[in-house]
């Protein structure tokens, strides 16, 4: 038997009247909810933590110790150079100077789900456009690795924002012979994907585990590609 331990921080925390959610409010040096996390690590019978978050609250999450998302899997690969991060909670004033230190840049921010479709434009090609920006600005190449999407062959919001930037990285490419290197990822699983997110296998899966109806997709054939095989792509 595996014994799995459920941790449930979903809440919108609004009685609590904060900016910060509680479950991340700091409280004798770490986030409250890295507490919990840590006192459950310490049992020897549980074999994972399965944490229950808002996916509103990405920017907090990160920041935990022992939660796995995609960006910290890339991290985990390049853990031999020093790297360097910019995120939700960083604001695009820091942008170009965050840009000038480095010598090469995997850009995997963008927005993949949200009830407001400006906001592909604004956190996919717009943020690829200024981070193009910020590389032109500096007196030297910085090579740019773009992840992108097979999205980008098809015409719904999310692919035409993904298609602009690489159109984006691709110009400047043309205009300063910067190396660029696009990954058209098809879908992506593997551990700490979220149903309804970002991953259809995961969407799929969690569907057919709670008897949750199955939605059929245009495309006759999805591809697919496990996790741990993407990352090591990157640093090479």
């Amino acid at each position: 038997m595996s014994n799995y331990f459920i941790i449930l921080a979903a809440g919108e925390s609004k009685r609590f009247n904060s900016y910060i959610p509680k479950p991340y409010i700091v409280y004798k040096g770490k986030p409250i909810i890295q507490h919990s996390i840590d006192k459950v690590k310490e049992c020897k019978n549980i074999e994972k933590i399965i944490l229950v978050v808002n996916k509103k609250h990405k920017k907090f999450i990160d920041k935990l110790d022992g939660v796995i998302t995609m960006s910290k899997n890339v991290e985990n690969e390049l853990k031999d150079y020093s790297v360097e991060t910019f995120s939700r909670e960083n604001t695009i004033d820091e942008l170009p100077e965050l840009v000038e230190r480095v010598d090469a840049i995997v850009h995997l921010a963008g927005e993949n789900r949200t009830e407001d479709v400006s906001e592909f434009r604004t956190n996919n090609a717009e943020l690829t456009q200024l981070i193009c920006d910020a590389i032109r600005s500096v007196s030297r190449q910085i090579p740019i690795i773009l992840a992108s999407s097979i999205q980008a062959e098809h015409a719904n919001p999310y692919g035409e924002s993904k298609r602009t930037s690489e159109l984006a990285v691709e110009k400047l490419a043309l205009e300063t012979e910067n190396p660029v290197f696009i990954y058209r990822l098809p879908g992506v699983f593997g551990k700490w994907c979220k149903p309804n997110y970002n991953s259809v296998v995961a969407t799929f899966c969690h569907n057919v585990a709670h008897d949750l109806p199955i939605h059929s997709y245009a495309y006759q054939n999805y591809r697919v590609v496990y996790k741990k095989f993407v990352c090591p792509n990157l640093r090479t």
